[in-house]
């Protein structure tokens, strides 16, 4: 299996001078410089691999994988919007299937960050306390009703961003299958 996509500004293989392709031929992941530079990366050279899908964004679904080396390093490659997504999801799931070959499994995790999954609950959650203070103590002389409706909108969006929080919580997964539909963002 022979896939590819192109990558031109994932964050930490910068500094080794590798912007520009990551492929898999079946036996490694093999990051080429567009101006020079190789890195192949083997299954057991990975300590843990996290793969998610954020749909947070307003050009499409973002995809990310990171990449925690045996020696310390670790690597995130990111693929804004759907123009080459499917040569990154080939990618990845191929590489996956290395691992999984390899009895790695266990190393492998779905899902995004903990810190980007807390960000938009937290923030909801806030803004629904505040709005929950104004409404039991600031606005007495108001009818009952007229004081549910201010935390209103805020509690629902809390809701939302914590259901939208389990759903990208990064989890190791049990299958092979699982990793796949992860990786695309279905649940």
């Amino acid at each position: 299996m022979n896939a590819a996509f192109s990558q031109p500004s994932f964050r930490f293989p910068r500094r080794l001078g590798l912007r520009g392709t990551v492929s898999f031929d079946g036996a490694a992941l093999t990051l080429r410089g567009a101006e020079g530079g190789e890195q192949r990366i083997a299954p057991a050279q990975v300590a843990r691999l996290r793969s998610g899908r954020d749909d947070a964004h307003k050009y499409g679904p973002s995809y990310e994988t990171r990449l925690w080396l045996s020696d310390g390093g670790m690597l995130a490659f990111v693929v804004s919007g759907t123009g080459d997504a499917g040569g990154y999801l080939a990618t990845m799931r191929g590489f996956a299937a290395a691992m999984a070959a390899d009895g790695r499994l266990a190393r492998m995790e779905a899902g995004t960050s903990v810190v980007g999954s807390l960000l938009f609950p937290v923030m909801m959650g806030a803004l629904f306390l505040a709005t929950s203070y104004v409404a039991l103590f600031l606005l007495t002389n108001e009818p009952w009703w007229g004081r549910l409706l201010v935390p209103l909108l805020p509690g629902v969006m809390t809701a939302l961003g914590i259901v939208a929080a389990r759903r990208s919580w990064p989890r190791p997964v049990a299958s092979l299958e699982e990793y796949g539909f992860r990786l695309e963002g279905r649940r």
